[in-house]
């Protein structure tokens, strides 16, 4: 492992919280359309080990939000031990100027997946045809794709490159909807085939379809219903020896988190963003072992309070709160949006060694700057 990627496995409790944080934005778009309700779960194949959303209307809500937002989910896509969502700074579909993809049409992306394998992909909700996603991945990939078609749905394959499919087509036979939003699966081959399956299945009143169930599913449904919502099974074995990381952390089987706002006085006068609130919810074996990642947690935020000259630092660090409910561990955190870059900027330049060797990344120091 390189210096820099031996520097971003950030250890600490307090780091694990912001582990949780959902690698969700990969939508970089300007204005969104309305979101249309759907239930994301039920387009999620069974077998996935995280299962993700992003409202990107919310989240596009105000520059400060998407900015402060960014700087975590850039923060937490380099801890070593996250199985969530992947998170990447634009989605391969944000097209080059000879590609036309109205990228600001997306109003939803839900994200599923496997810890470990290449096996996922994003179910996005816009008004954009096969075509028009196909035509813009080609031009930034130079990718060329073939067809299938499975009973009334066809999928959009590439040898090198993701795949795609229109999911809502009304079955086989049935017509794609001329305009509006549509449910389109882009991705890896074998999961977009099988988000495929799924849609099959629900176009078939006689079919069941095998979606995402049990566990995950319940820790997905457990977490708030912010503008970033996820939940993933959690593996113990991808957490290093780090200072204040015991043998507790052993015991934790699943983590969801949400991205809330609240609508602060001063945010609803205009004069400042909303509030971001990140609730994570711990899950594991038994209520003894929350109780003990509770005090791991704890340590961590001494440690950091007393590792830190910065007062700004301190005063976000003190606004983590820990409670434990049955065998489930909450973290809470809110503040501004800013208050959230303050506290990812100290908790990386102030991580234990010797992971604390080298300069912070440019992305991550400088994320306040860049343009919504």
């Amino acid at each position: 492992m390189s210096p820099d990627r031996l520097a971003l496995t950030v250890a600490g409790a307090v780091t694990l919280l912001l582990g949780g944080v959902c690698a969700g934005a990969v939508l970089l778009v300007d204005e969104p359309a309305p979101p249309e309700p759907y239930e994301p779960t039920e387009n999620v194949p069974a077998g996935a080990d995280y299962v993700g959303t992003l409202n990107a209307t919310e989240y596009r809500s105000d520059p400060a939000v998407s900015n402060g937002t960014r700087a975590s989910l850039r923060f937490q896509s380099a801890v070593q031990f996250y199985d969530g969502p992947p998170h990447l700074r634009a989605l391969a579909l944000s097209p080059p100027e000879n590609a036309s993809l109205n990228a600001s049409a997306a109003s939803h992306v839900t994200y599923f997946g496997r810890s470990g394998e290449p096996y996922g992909a994003r179910l996005v909700v816009a008004n954009w045809t096969a075509s028009d996603a196909t035509d813009a991945l080609a031009a930034r990939r130079d990718i060329e794709f073939e067809t299938e078609t499975r009973r009334g749905f066809t999928i959009y394959r590439s040898e090198r490159g993701p795949s795609v499919a229109v999911l809502d087509n009304g079955g086989e036979g049935g017509p794609i909807p001329s305009e509006g939003p549509r449910l389109l699966a882009i991705g890896n081959g074998s999961a977009v085939s099988d988000a495929v399956d799924v849609a099959i299945a629900r176009s078939d009143p006689e079919a069941t379809p095998e979606t995402v169930g049990g566990e995950l599913r319940r820790r997905y449904a457990d977490t708030d219903d912010g503008y970033v919502r996820f939940a993933y099974r959690f593996r113990p074995a991808t957490v290093p020896d780090y200072p204040f990381v015991g043998p507790a952390v052993r015991t934790v089987e699943y983590v969801g988190t949400s991205y809330t706002l609240n609508e602060t006085a001063a945010a609803a006068n205009g004069t400042a963003p909303p509030d971001i609130r990140v609730r994570i919810r711990i899950t594991s074996e038994d209520a003894e072992s929350a109780d003990d990642v509770r005090n791991i947690l704890g340590a961590g935020k001494s440690f950091y309070l007393l590792q830190s000259s910065n007062r700004t630092l301190k005063v976000e660090l003190r606004k983590a709160a820990f409670t434990v409910e049955g065998r489930t561990l909450l973290a809470d955190y809110e503040s501004s949006p800013g208050g959230l870059r303050v506290l990812v900027r100290g908790l990386f330049r102030n991580q234990p060694e010797p992971q604390s060797l080298t300069r912070p990344s440019p992305e991550i120091d400088t994320a306040r700057q860049e343009p919504a």
